[in-house]
This record gives structure tokens, C-alpha cells and sequence, in this order.
């Protein structure tokens, strides 16, 4: 990321807003939808010792603080960066030969991707970007 947090934007009261990332650690994912919340995930230790945590933004008494989720029951495979959170312990990653895999951490199973080329997800909006209300 090379920057010490994440930007927002407040649409509502049309304010940005620094939020510093979470403990110290490296990260290891893009900027994650988690079950509506803004997400990163954080490797402590080094690659072949380490624990992976899903941290998330939560709003408490109308703040936005980074609290720890759960850690990541890392597979075989070591996970070097990931994409996507699917929901339900799901994820898609790239391992340290940069090939993709989808991870279920509940099975523990992978699924290689035939090549890594890029991985998108696409979630519906109820915002219009006319007038920025919301649909109906």
C-alpha cells in the first residue's frame, strides 16, 4: 500500500477521513468487502511461521476502529497474497509461485486456477451515481 491508512469518504456529511491500518504486521490482501465492512488481512511472523488476521473496519459509537476478526488456518500451500474474501472462510489467493488457488479454510481445500490472469468481484449497488441517492 505505501501509505499509513486508508482514505474515506463520508457521502452523507461529504468528509474524508484517515483511517490509520490496524497493528503492526505485514499486509497481504487487497482492500477486502467482509460481510460489508472494509478488510485487510495482516501477516505477523515471518512467511514460513506465521499467523494470517482478518482485520475489518466496525463502526463503534459512530467511529470506525479496526477490530481483529479471526485468523486465517493457512493450508499447505502458503498463501502469499490475497485477492478476494468470497464469505464463510473463503478466499481467492495467489501462493509464492504467483498461481491462484480458491482456499475454503473450513475444508482446508484448494482449487488451483489453471493460470493466474486476475480475479474480480462484482457486488450490486443500491446507490445511484445520478444525485447519489438511493434506489429504490
Amino acid at each position: 500500500p505505501g501509505t499509513d491508512g486508508i482514505l474515506s469518504f463520508d457521502l452523507h456529511d461529504e468528509v474524508f477521513r484517515m483511517h490509520k491500518y490496524p497493528a503492526s504486521g505485514e499486509i497481504i490482501s487487497e482492500v477486502l468487502d467482509f460481510e460489508g465492512s472494509i478488510a485487510l488481512i495482516l501477516r505477523s511472523g515471518d512467511q514460513w511461521a506465521s499467523v494470517l488476521t482478518v482485520w475489518a473496519l466496525d463502526e463503534v459509537d459512530g467511529n470506525l476502529l479496526w477490530a481483529e476478526k479471526f485468523n486465517i488456518i493457512e493450508p499447505a500451500r502458503k498463501i502469499a497474497y490475497v485477492l478476494i474474501y468470497i464469505g464463510d472462510g473463503k478466499f481467492v489467493a495467489r501462493d509464492y509461485s504467483r498461481a491462484g488457488f480458491f482456499y475454503d479454510m473450513n475444508k482446508r481445500t484448494c482449487v488451483e486456477f489453471r493460470r493466474y490472469i486476475s480475479v474480480v468481484q462484482f457486488r450490486g449497488s443500491l446507490l445511484s451515481l445520478q444525485g447519489f441517492g438511493r434506489l429504490e
